[in-house]
């Protein structure tokens, strides 16, 4: 048997013999493949050194990067987010979520969803949108200046996947989610509509959401690779630079649709222009401090787009990722470490269970 478990595990030296498949695979990740990642990364890195100087000449020679002006406020900035757990136990699947505002004006709110049904593909898909409900049920309720830990554009194509899920259950199966999916899909007044219209929320993905620039007529010629946004602004903006505010639907490489089921005429209308129109959804980069990276911003332009409102978005976030070893702004850190809660609250709808339900609750697979 400490052979066999040897020979397993790849020992040479057991009974003289050839490497077992594991070693085998392993070999093939680390060589060639391994110099193949690394060559990849190296010509992006090249190609973002190589376009920086020329691009960042061009956007300041075409008033595209612009200086903060800071304000004096007592404004502060909070922040919503959000995880959800899929616990599969046997046949029983439970998702569990919890949404967290996080605000420096009150005690942390909260969402918490939690649905069991029976585990299959439909049922599954709509962990999303329990996730998604408890963020957008917040973020319609915000009073003030908030940070959404996402883009906008996810949030869309999360809520089109709720809507795909949710028809695509049998009507016997849609019960348990009707009231969800109802509130944030409500015709004029329901959660997806009041959050992308709001003046307080901004969002703020942590990663980056496009390719833009370097696709950009009059920018292409510039890169010998695709370069991220956010990598390249994070490479060329000086502290306290802001980019030109452009149309979400510019800023983002992904393809644009509404899932039409969800909504009215009327309503599916008012999604698609506040997603295209130039006084709709907007992209900036801000990069606060020399010691930060920038951030992309997502916002409304009717608000943001003053510029007295714009400069004051910039001081609060400016003023809350000013912590040399806090990578994203404080509220953003605090909510999504309260979201993460979840994850332990999770173990109560799992394994622990199988004892006292035996009937029903019996393993699926061998541990290991």
């Amino acid at each position: 048997m400490a052979d066999l478990e040897r020979d397993e595990l790849g020992d040479h030296d057991a009974k003289g013999q050839e490497p077992p498949i594991l070693a085998d695979l392993m070999q093939w990740f680390i060589d060639p493949d391994l110099d193949a990642f690394h060559q990849d990364l190296r010509e992006i890195t090249t190609a973002l050194r190589d376009a920086a100087d020329p691009v960042r000449q061009k956007l300041v020679q075409d008033g595209e990067i612009l200086q903060a002006q800071y304000v004096q406020t007592d404004a502060k900035i909070g922040a919503i987010d959000s995880a959800s757990v899929p616990v599969p136990l046997g046949e029983v699947f439970t998702i569990v979520s919890l949404a967290v505002h996080y605000s420096p004006y009150h005690r942390p709110k909260f969402v918490a969803n939690r649905k069991t049904g029976y585990n299959n593909e439909a049922y599954r898909h709509l962990a999303v949108g329990l996730r998604l409900h408890g963020e957008l049920k917040l973020m319609a309720e915000t009073d003030h200046i908030t940070i959404a830990d996402n883009s906008w554009w996810s949030y869309l194509m999360d809520t089109n996947k709720l809507i795909t899920a949710y028809q695509n259950l049998a009507p016997d199966e849609r019960e348990p989610f009707e009231q969800l999916y109802e509130e944030v899909t409500q015709p004029s007044n329901g959660y997806f509509i009041r959050s992308i219209l709001s003046s307080n929320i901004v969002a703020m993905s942590k990663t980056g959401s496009s390719q833009a620039t370097c696709k950009r007529r009059g920018y292409s010629e510039f890169f010998s690779k695709p370069v991220s946004d956010l990598a390249l602004f994070s490479h060329i903006l000086l502290p306290g630079e802001y980019t030109k505010p452009y149309p979400l639907k510019f800023m983002t490489d992904a393809s644009f649709g509404v899932e039409q089921r969800g909504w009215t005429p009327q309503d599916a209308k008012r999604i698609s222009e506040r997603y295209s129109d130039r006084d709709g959804l907007n992209v900036l980069f801000f990069k606060p401090w020399p010691y930060k990276k920038a951030f992309r911003i997502e916002f409304g332009y009717e608000t943001f787009g003053d510029n007295q409102n714009l400069q004051t978005l910039l001081t609060v976030i400016r003023d809350d990722t000013q912590h040399h070893t806090i990578v994203e702004p404080v509220s953003q850190l605090f909510a999504d470490r309260l979201a993460k809660q979840v994850s332990a609250i999770s173990r109560m709808y799992g394994s622990i269970n199988t004892p006292v339900f035996s009937d029903i609750l019996f393993p699926t697979r061998t541990p290991v």
